[in-house]
């Protein structure tokens, strides 16, 4: 699928000039539906711009609405390094929309406003399980979140997180 045959807001957030194949594929279904999605799909394969899409998606609910600031999508990121490469990409692409990515993992807090002015949250599976399910959990955050993108899934039930 060629990116300039998508709409505006698609074209704002994408630098390619089209999609590759398997984004090509899982299009209609990451774009124009709220169904669930798991993409399995070796490295490299562009699953960071499937997520971008479902990203897009969900955003273009809000926006439209012009309620932009009633939503929160969680991109739970396997390892702190790869959130703070997330947060770059995804700031840089969603820029041009007004939207605002920050880090939330053990080396970054966020204040409550932070958060509340917070529209994609990275965060590690660890941080995300204390800020979800203990005693001090966020409940309101949680209750606010319409997208939750897990990379790297099968790193879940890991030694090292929930």
């Amino acid at each position: 699928i060629r990116v300039d045959t998508l709409d505006d807001l698609a074209r704002s957030a994408f630098r390619e000039s089209k999609l590759n194949v398997i984004q090509s594929s899982v299009y209609e279904t990451a774009y124009d539906s709220n169904e669930n999605l798991l993409v399995c799909a070796p490295t490299g394969a562009g699953k960071t711009n499937i997520a971008l899409l479902t990203m897009l998606h969900t955003i273009k609910q809000f926006l439209y609405l012009e309620k932009v600031e009633q939503f929160k999508i969680v991109y739970v990121a396997p390892m702190k390094a790869l959130a703070a490469e997330i947060v770059a990409k995804m700031s840089d692409r969603l820029s041009a929309l007004g939207l605002t990515v920050r880090e939330l993992t053990g080396d970054v807090q966020l204040s409550k406003t932070e958060v509340k002015s917070t529209h994609v949250i990275v965060t590690t599976p660890e941080k995300w399980d204390v800020v979800t399910r203990k005693s001090t959990g966020d409940v309101a955050l949680a209750l606010s979140v319409k997208l939750l993108i897990i990379d790297e899934v099968h790193l879940l039930h890991d030694d090292r997180g929930p």
